[in-house]
C-alpha cells in the first residue's frame, strides 16, 4: 500500500513539474512544496508501516512457536491419559481379584470356624461326661470314707467313755498330785493374758470393763467456776447480716449510745450437686462423610455422664479414710444431696484406689527416697485376710514418713523392693528374725521386752528379776523422754556404762534365779542357744562344756506341762536380752533412735481400721491399690496436711479437672 502511494505521488509530482514548466514559477514552487511534504509523510507512513509489520511478524511467530508447545503437550496428556486408563483397569482387574481371593478365604474361615464350634461342643459336651462320671466316683468315694470315719469316731467315742467313767477316781488322785507338786516346788500354773504377756487386751477371757483410776472429784462435768473457759473457734464467715438495733433504741435514741457489737456465728453443713452441661455441634461432610463436632473442654471427660475430680476425691475418701463400705457411699450420695439424687456405680468407687495408685507414683517415690535415706526406721507386719487366705502388711515407718506394702507371705521375700531391703541406717523392729537381719544396726523395742518379763510374775513365785528389769526399761525411756525435752540428745557416757552394768546384774539374777527353780530347764534351753551366747558367755560366767556335761545325765524336773511352757518362754526371753544386749541399749547412744516399735504400730492401725468392718479384703490387687493410697495419704495426715487435698490433687493429673471454682483444698 505504502508503495502504491509513493508511486501516485511520483506520478503526481511529473505532473506538477509539466505543470510548472507552464505556469507561474512561484504557484509551482509553492506546489512542490505541498508535494515534497506530501512525499515525506508517506514516506514517513511507510516506514512506521514497516515496523508494524515486523512486529506482527514476530508475534506471528511467536504465537507459532507457542501453538507448537500445546501441541506437544496436549499430545503428551493424551499419551498420560491412555497410560492412566490403561493403569485405571488393571487396578480394578486386580481389586476385583484381590475381592474374588478375600471372598473365597471369608468363605473358608467361616466353615472353618463353624467346624471348630462344632468341634468344640462335641468336646465340652464329653469333657462334661467326663467330670460327671469323676464327680460321682469321687462323692461315692466319699461317702464311703466318710462312713468309715463316723463308724471310727463312734468306736473312739465309745471305748473314751468307757475310759471315762472306768478313770474318773484315778483323775481325781492325779490331779490332787499336780497341785500338791506345784505347791512343792514353789511353780503356780500362769494364766496368760495382757497385763503379764503380749496379747491384747480383746483376747482376755471374759475381759472386764477397763478401770478408771481416777479419783471422783464430785464435780459436774463441763467448765468449772473460775476457770478460763475455752469457746469454740470462730471461722471465716461467708456472709454477714447485720441485725437493726433494738426497739428501745428506736424508740429512744437519744438515750443510748453505741459501744460495741457483740457477733455469733451459726454454721451449717450442706451436700450439694453442681451439673454442667456443654452443648456442641455437629457437622458432617459432603464428600468424605467425615464427622466433626464442636471441641469440648477437659474437664468434659470421654463419657456422656462424668464425674470431676471433686467427686471422684470426696468418695475416695469417705471409703479410704473414712473406711465407710461402697454400699454407704451410694447411699449418701443418693439421699444426702440435694436436688436429683446422685447414683455412683460400685464399679466407679471401687476403681477409685486403684486410680489413685497409678496417678500418685512420684508421691510414693518421694516417699520411698525418704525412708531409705532417714537415720532410723520402724519397721512391722501386719496380717490382714485376704479372700479367705492370711497375708501380711509390711508397715515402715521413720518419723512422719510412712510406707505400706502388700505382702503375699513372710521372710525375706516379703522384704523384696522395699526400702528396708538395703537399708544402711538403724532398724527398730520387735524380735521377728526378719528384721533382725535389716540395716547396719538394729535396736529392739523395749515396749515388746517389758511385756514378756511381766509374763513371768504369773509363772512362777520366788521370782525377782523380771520386775526390776521391767522398772530398769521403763526408767530407761522416760530418762530419754526427759533429756530430749532438755535438749539433750544422748546420755553421758559414764551412765550408759552403769546403765549396762546394772542390765547385766539383773540378768545374772534372773540366771541364779532360774538356776535354783529348774536348773535343768536352763540349762537345755541355754545350750540350744550356745551358738548366740557365745559371745557373752564370758560376762554371764557361762561354762557350756560343764553345762553339757552336767546335763547329758541329769534327769529333767517334773513339771506341770503349762508350767513348763510358761518357763521355757521365760527363760527364752532372758536368753534374748543376754545375747541382744547392744541392740536394746542402742539409744542411749543417740536419743534420736527410737526405743521402741510403736510409730510402726500406730501406722498398722489404719491397716487394721480399714479391713476390720468388712472381715477382710476381696483380692491382692486391690490391697496392694489400699497400701499405695494409704502410703501417700497417711504420710500426708502425719506432716499435718490435708488428705482430701492431696486425693484432688492427684485425680487432677488424669485429665480430669474440678469445674467448680475450689475456695477451699482443705
Amino acid at each position: 500500500m505504502a508503495c502504491f502511494v509513493a508511486c501516485e505521488h511520483k506520478k503526481e509530482a511529473s505532473r506538477l513539474r509539466k505543470a510548472l514548466e507552464a505556469l507561474d514559477p512561484e504557484r509551482v514552487e509553492g506546489k512542490l512544496d505541498k508535494a515534497r511534504r506530501s512525499a515525506l509523510r508517506a514516506i514517513n507512513e511507510r516506514d512506521c508501516a514497516r515496523k508494524q509489520n515486523e512486529k506482527l511478524h514476530e508475534a506471528i511467530a511467536r504465537l507459532k512457536s507457542e501453538i507448537e508447545s500445546l501441541k506437544d503437550r496436549l499430545v503428551w496428556a493424551e499419551e498420560d491419559l491412555e497410560k492412566a486408563k490403561e493403569k485405571g483397569a488393571s487396578e480394578r482387574k486386580a481389586l476385583k481379584r484381590r475381592i474374588n481371593e478375600l471372598e473365597k478365604e471369608l468363605s473358608t474361615a467361616v466353615w472353618r470356624l463353624e467346624k471348630q464350634q462344632r468341634d468344640s461342643e462335641r468336646a465340652m459336651k464329653k469333657a462334661m461326661k467326663q467330670k460327671e462320671e469323676e464327680c460321682a466316683a469321687k462323692l461315692r468315694e466319699a461317702e464311703e470314707q466318710h462312713g468309715k470315719e463316723i463308724a471310727e469316731k463312734d468306736a473312739a467315742i465309745k471305748a473314751l467313755t468307757e475310759r471315762l467313767e472306768k478313770g474318773a477316781g484315778d483323775a481325781c488322785e492325779t490331779s490332787g498330785e499336780k497341785e500338791a507338786k506345784r505347791e512343792k516346788t514353789g511353780v503356780s500354773s500362769p494364766k496368760a493374758d495382757s497385763s503379764n504377756s503380749s496379747t491384747s487386751p480383746g483376747q482376755d477371757p471374759n475381759h472386764a470393763t477397763i478401770t478408771n483410776n481416777r479419783e471422783p472429784s464430785g464435780l459436774k462435768p463441763g467448765a468449772q467456776k473460775g476457770h478460763k473457759p475455752q469457746p469454740r473457734r470462730k471461722m471465716k464467715p461467708d456472709r454477714v447480716i447485720h441485725l437493726p438495733p433494738p426497739q428501745a433504741v428506736l424508740d429512744n435514741p437519744d438515750a443510748y449510745y453505741e459501744i460495741g457489737e457483740k457477733s455469733k456465728q451459726v454454721v451449717s453443713v450442706r451436700m450439694t450437686m453442681e451439673v454442667t452441661e456443654y452443648v456442641g455441634k455437629c457437622y458432617r461432610n459432603h464428600k468424605t462423610r467425615e464427622l466433626v463436632c464442636s471441641e469440648f473442654p477437659d474437664g468434659a471427660g470421654h463419657l456422656e455422664v462424668n464425674y470431676d475430680v471433686s467427686v471422684e476425691a470426696f468418695a475416695a475418701f469417705l471409703h479410704s479414710v473414712c473406711n465407710v463400705p461402697y454400699n454407704k457411699i451410694q447411699e449418701l450420695f443418693n439421699e444426702a444431696a440435694e436436688g436429683e439424687p446422685l447414683r455412683i456405680s460400685t464399679g466407679k468407687l471401687a476403681g477409685l484406689e486403684k486410680k489413685f495408685s497409678s496417678l500418685s507414683g512420684k508421691e510414693r517415690a518421694d516417699i520411698w527416697g525418704a525412708l531409705f535415706c532417714s537415720k532410723a526406721m520402724n519397721i512391722d507386719g501386719t496380717p490382714v485376710r485376704i479372700n479367705g487366705k492370711q497375708r501380711q502388711v509390711l508397715v515402715m515407718r521413720s518419723g512422719k514418713t510412712i510406707m505400706y506394702k502388700m505382702t503375699g507371705c513372710k521372710g525375706d521375700k516379703a522384704i523384696e523392693g522395699t526400702p528396708a531391703e538395703h537399708y544402711q541406717g538403724t532398724i527398730v523392729s520387735d524380735g521377728e528374725s526378719t528384721f533382725t537381719k535389716l540395716g547396719k544396726r538394729r535396736q529392739g523395742c523395749l515396749i515388746h521386752e517389758g511385756r514378756y518379763v511381766r509374763h513371768a510374775e504369773e509363772a512362777a513365785t520366788g521370782l525377782t528379776w523380771h520386775m526390776e528389769m521391767h522398772d530398769l526399761l521403763k526408767g530407761l525411756q522416760h530418762r530419754r523422754n526427759e533429756d530430749m525435752a532438755r535438749g539433750i540428745m544422748e546420755m553421758p557416757e559414764k551412765e550408759r556404762k552403769e546403765t549396762g552394768e546394772r542390765y547385766s546384774a539383773i540378768l545374772k539374777k534372773g540366771l541364779s534365779e532360774y538356776g535354783g527353780l529348774c536348773g535343768g530347764l536352763l540349762r537345755q534351753q541355754l545350750l540350744s542357744n550356745e551358738k548366740r551366747l557365745r559371745p557373752c558367755a564370758g560376762e554371764y560366767s557361762l561354762d557350756f562344756d560343764a553345762m553339757r556335761q552336767e546335763h547329758s545325765g541329769e534327769a529333767m524336773e517334773d513339771l506341770d506341762p503349762e508350767v513348763k511352757k510358761a518357763l521355757q518362754k521365760d527363760i527364752n526371753t532372758l536368753i534374748r536380752l543376754i545375747a541382744d544386749k547392744e541392740d536394746y541399749l542402742l539409744f542411749l547412744g543417740d536419743y534420736t533412735i527410737p526405743p521402741h516399735n510403736n510409730d510402726a504400730e500406730k501406722a498398722a492401725r489404719a491397716i487394721k481400721i480399714h479391713v476390720k468392718p468388712n472381715g477382710g479384703m476381696r483380692s491382692e490387687d486391690y490391697a496392694g491399690y489400699y497400701a499405695d493410697t494409704a502410703t501417700v495419704l497417711e504420710t500426708e495426715h502425719a506432716h499435718g496436711r490435708s488428705r482430701f487435698g492431696k486425693m484432688k490433687e492427684v485425680f487432677k493429673r488424669g485429665g480430669r479437672r474440678s469445674l467448680i471454682k475450689d475456695t477451699d483444698t482443705n
